[in-house]
Formats: C-alpha cells, structure tokens, sequence
C-alpha cells in the first residue's frame, strides 16, 4: 500500500476532492486518490487543477462555474471519459487533445 500524502494547490479543489472521497480531515493517500471515479467541483471558486493529475482513475469530472485557465494538469487522465468545462476562464483546451475516451 502506498502512504504517500498529496497536496492540491488550490483549497477549493482539496476541499471537493476530500467530500467525493468522504474524507474530511486526515492525509490524502495515493490509494484515496486512486479510488476516486468522479469528481463535482462546480461553482467553488476552483483557480487551479494543480494536483488532479493524481487522480489516475478520473472516469467524470465537472467543473463547470469556476476561474479555471490552465488545463494542463488534466493531461495525464488517460480513464477520463466525461469533462465539464462551462462558464471558466480557459486559456487554451489543447491539453486535452491525447484524452482519447472523453466524449
């Protein structure tokens, strides 16, 4: 088992990933962080991604409502197949391009 700690850059996005993972208090694991099928993140104020890219098995994310610019992190999430983008601030959506399963 894995017992390294993960940290997100933004408050807003560790907040919403420790209420998926029904994890309020305590570290955030890689194995938390790989149990973590699909993540709600809209209209929390959400800046920065930095740190998603943990979570390997994202199936759905939403993240509609938020000031997100920057993509980047997302470009790893090989098993994303759902993504929710509305009403942000993005720069550019070419990260997303080698997500083959997002429909």
């Amino acid at each position: 088992m894995n017992r390294d700690t993960r940290q997100f850059e933004d408050p807003a996005l560790e907040l919403a990933v420790r209420a998926a993972l029904s994890k309020p208090r305590d570290d955030l694991l890689d194995d938390d962080l790989q149990r973590l099928q699909s993540l709600h993140a809209t209209n929390c104020g959400l800046v920065s991604l930095r740190g998603i890219e943990q979570c390997v098995n994202l199936r759905s994310l939403s993240l509609n409502g938020n000031r997100i610019s920057d993509l980047e992190p997302t470009s790893g999430l090989q098993r994303l197949e759902i993504l929710q983008l509305q009403h942000n601030r993005l720069d550019s959506v070419t990260p997303l391009a080698g997500l083959s399963r997002l429909v």
